[in-house]
């Protein structure tokens, strides 16, 4: 029967496929042949093609006739099958992982971009709720001077005590309080995009909720602490510097323009007083002013009346008295407070000689935003950063608040703020392309001696790093550090950038993720002398002023000039 199906292929002789017809239906006949001896064809009889293993065949596809290639025998399509089937399992055996690898690095490097509104990460990325499933988690602790009288000799035997002979003072006892804990929140508005997508802008609202479940045993954010005051060292600051003018004439000057515009305001504004009861008030001020000016011309102070003057400004602002610590809740000295003592003193004072106005809004150490227009009217200007559309600049900083290095809004128009709407004075939007000089004379100033030591532009903004950097280092044998080189962060909690270091790889659902942290030697004392051991300092931490225990973060230059 095969010898007959071969036949069919040629049609040239008929009687030769007759032939093998006769011998199909004969087997006792097609048994004797010897299929093994030559045979001579019949005359005219054209000799066969070799037999293949694949033949066309048609089918009908859905309708559509064509011809598909098949074998003959099964067992080449069997062995073609097993073929086909390890193919497969070679290519996934060494291609399917990376494919996987590759697919899940894009999936990742894309869920992190923010090039636009429609990204997976951009609703996370613009607002983060006080509800929120993942809770930013803020952590305060702060120093309580315990000995504040005895450091200033306001004590028992001291300089208003009768039997007061000698106060040598005491070196300040310290307790760490905390930690006062926090729920961190944040919304970004004012968002647009630039350079085709590679660049976000935005304002930047960050509020704060005090989380006792966390907080440290029975502590609440108004529980009262002491510490030094930054409105009496900067007042201290600027007396000692001459920045302002406490002479006799100065003095006599302030008195008598007060006394003028107590003039004009009583008869504009106090109708029920007659002119005798206001002219006795006014020359009641100017005595005052003569009074002050006579003794500050009698006593040879010999360049130190910025003390005298201090001490009398201080008696004059209750409730610390002549001390330059103060005590307030924990809450008002990190975020900040209105109608601190002493600068409502100099509010009256200058705003009664000058007719300039001033607020007593003493800022903290953060700012917790109540609503967008005052985080919008409190920004120094607009962040930018890039949206990880080229995935290696994902999450760095083209500047921050319009800074490429860090300033600090040290001296702001007065004119700006309202006392009795409580809105703080503000300096103009900072422009980057400031010099430094440009910038003081706009009230900005670097947080430490120089500003190039606050680098932003290039730097991280904490959200995110490029995935996936330890591969370009691949091989066995490569320092961990050389795998997170310019992993630079910009914290503006603290005024710093820093290098990250690596400090441990795990794995989260087969992911290898890498653990940073900021390196010990960029927090160490640069005190180097015998009260810190040498190789727990750093001589290069003290253009940041960091002569305390490491991680102590020194006030002087931060904030104008204050020796905190």
């Amino acid at each position: 029967k095969k010898e007959m199906a071969r036949m069919q292929h040629s049609k040239d002789d008929l009687s030769m496929y007759s032939e093998f017809e006769s011998l199909a239906s004969d087997p006792v006949k097609l048994a004797s042949i010897d299929f093994a001896r030559e045979t001579p064809l019949p005359p005219n009889t054209s000799p066969l093609p070799p037999q293949s293993r694949c033949y066309k065949r048609r089918v009908n596809l859905c309708g559509w006739k064509t011809s598909i290639w098949r074998f003959r025998r099964s067992t080449d399509t069997l062995a073609f099958t097993f073929l086909v089937l390890g193919v497969i399992f070679l290519i996934l055996a060494f291609g399917l992982s990376a494919m996987i690898t590759n697919l899940l690095k894009d999936g990742i490097a894309s869920s992190l971009s923010i090039e636009s509104k429609h990204t997976d990460s951009y609703d996370m990325w613009e607002t983060q709720d006080l509800n929120s499933d993942n809770p930013v988690q803020y952590d305060i602790y702060m120093f309580d001077v315990v000995n504040s009288n005895d450091v200033m000799c306001n004590g028992p035997g001291g300089p208003y005590d009768p039997e007061y002979s000698e106060c040598p003072g005491s070196i300040p006892e310290l307790i760490e309080r905390g930690p006062y804990s926090y729920i961190k929140a944040w919304r970004r508005f004012d968002v647009s995009w630039s350079d085709n997508g590679e660049k976000i802008s935005y304002i930047e609202q960050d509020y704060y909720k005090f989380d006792k479940s966390r907080a440290g045993p029975g502590l609440e954010e108004t529980d009262m602490l002491t510490m030094p005051s930054l409105a009496v060292n900067l007042v201290k600051n600027l007396l000692q510097q001459g920045a302002i003018d406490y002479g006799p004439d100065q003095i006599m000057f302030y008195a008598q323009n007060t006394a003028n515009r107590y003039r004009n305001f009583a008869k504009n504004e106090h109708n029920n007083l007659n002119d005798h009861d206001i002219e006795k008030r006014a020359k009641s001020i100017e005595r005052l002013g003569e009074t002050v000016a006579g003794a500050m011309s009698s006593i040879p102070l010999h360049g130190d009346g910025w003390r005298l003057m201090l001490k009398m400004l201080l008696c004059a602002a209750p409730p610390a008295g002549p001390s330059q610590f103060h005590t307030r809740p924990m809450h008002d000295l990190y975020w900040g407070y209105w109608g601190d003592p002493l600068l409502s003193l100099l509010g009256t004072l200058i705003s009664g000689a000058t007719g300039e106005p001033f607020v007593s809004y003493l800022a903290g150490f953060a700012t917790n935003y109540t609503t967008e227009a005052d985080a919008r009217r409190l920004s120094y200007g607009p962040t930018t950063v890039h949206t990880g559309k080229k995935i290696d600049n994902i999450h760095k900083y083209v500047n921050y608040m319009n800074m490429e290095y860090y300033y600090v809004c040290l001296s702001p128009d007065e004119s700006t703020g309202d006392e009795a709407t409580h809105q703080q004075a503000v300096c103009p939007q900072f422009q980057t392309e400031w010099t430094q000089e440009e910038a003081a004379a706009n009230g900005y100033f670097p947080p430490w001696h120089d500003p190039t030591y606050v680098r932003i532009s290039g730097h991280s903004d904490c959200n995110g790093f490029q995935p996936f950097r330890g591969e370009e280092y691949p091989g066995a044998g490569v320092p961990e550090e050389w795998k997170h080189e310019n992993r630079n962060v910009f914290i503006s909690d603290i005024y710093r950038s820093f290098p990250l270091k690596h400090m441990s790889t795990y794995e989260w659902r087969g992911v290898k993720l890498d653990r940073l942290q900021i390196r010990q030697q960029d927090m160490e004392s640069a005190n180097c002398s015998w009260a810190w051991p040498k190789d727990k300092c750093n001589i290069e931490n003290a253009r940041f002023d960091a002569w305390g225990p490491a991680g102590l973060l020194n006030m002087t230059t931060l904030s104008s000039g204050v020796e905190l």
